[in-house]
């Protein structure tokens, strides 16, 4: 039997559709078209000060050159650095990388250096990689033993 173009193209769009179809169900889905859009997270960066220091006052800024801020603690006594100009002092809001800290408690520094700021971050699923989502900053660690 000789296939006709009519068969041929019948069968050209049989197959193209079966491997689409097989290729959404191993994906989990239809594959996102990826947004030219940036995620940047402007949300103050949390502080976690070991609590054995004791610190009483806390200023920071960002960047390793900055001229600290002093902070106020959160309503349940955490420590935040909004990504405000005065704590900003240069550095763009959403590409903080560095902070710089001092603790105090009687007039005693129990910390006075520059820690790094982590991200964390969607990652994608699925047989192929999605498009990769928001990322936002982790609690800096602050101690005198992680200097």
């Amino acid at each position: 039997m000789a296939w006709s173009r009519k068969m041929v193209i019948v069968a050209g769009l049989t197959t193209g559709a079966a491997v689409i179809a097989i290729a959404v169900l191993f994906n989990g889905g239809l594959t996102p078209a990826c947004t030219p859009v940036g995620y940047a997270d402007i949300s103050p960066i949390e502080l976690r000060i070991d609590p054995a220091m004791e610190a009483e006052t806390v200023e920071a800024c960002f960047g390793r050159d900055c001229q600290p801020v002093p902070l106020a603690a959160d309503d349940d006594g955490g420590w935040s650095v909004p990504q405000a100009a005065q704590f900003l002092q240069g550095v763009e809001p959403g590409s903080v990388s560095e902070v710089k800290v001092i603790a105090e408690s009687d007039d005693v520094t129990l910390v006075n250096g520059v820690f790094q700021v982590g991200q964390a971050g969607a990652e994608g699923e699925g047989f192929w990689r999605q498009c990769p989502g928001p990322v936002r900053y982790v609690p800096v660690q602050v101690s005198a033993s992680s200097l």
